[in-house]
């Protein structure tokens, strides 16, 4: 009985490291991911594209879309990468449709880590990430 308690806490703390250690890193030893995202609401906002690991070329068009349970509201759009925002791509602006296409700059480094931040403006804790998606020159 002991041997099966020994074995169980042995396999709890196994499972446990690896949920912390198996977090997305930025190379400068700084966790990167959802746990440094306060995405608190009781307001739903939910970006459907762009989608998971879809890839895109510098000069092409992007498509981003997003739901929300607010009327028309205004929202900020930016492009981060990783947790850190690199473009703003609308601010203060109101979509009726909830969609908008933004063309990538040419000049914008190549990553694997790029998503869209959607957020009412008025009320920024109300907003949502998109999937990590890739800008490649390739």
């Amino acid at each position: 009985m002991i041997r099966k308690r020994i074995t169980f806490n042995l396999i709890l703390v196994l499972i446990l490291f690896l949920a912390v250690s198996c977090r997305e890193n930025s190379g400068d030893g700084s966790a990167v991911g959802p746990q440094q995202e306060s995405n608190i609401s009781t307001i739903n906002f939910n970006v459907d594209q762009p989608v998971l690991a879809q890839v895109y070329k510098p000069g092409e068009t992007l498509q981003i879309s997003w739901e929300t349970d607010i009327s028309n509201p205004s929202v900020d759009i930016a492009l981060y990468k990783k947790s850190s925002e690199v473009i703003v791509i609308a601010e203060n602006t109101t979509f009726q449709d909830g969609f908008m296409r933004w063309q990538i700059p040419t000049n914008i480094t190549n990553s694997r880590h790029y998503r869209i931040l959607v957020q009412n403006h008025s009320k920024p804790i109300e907003h949502a990430f998109s999937d990590y998606f890739y800008i490649l020159n390739q």
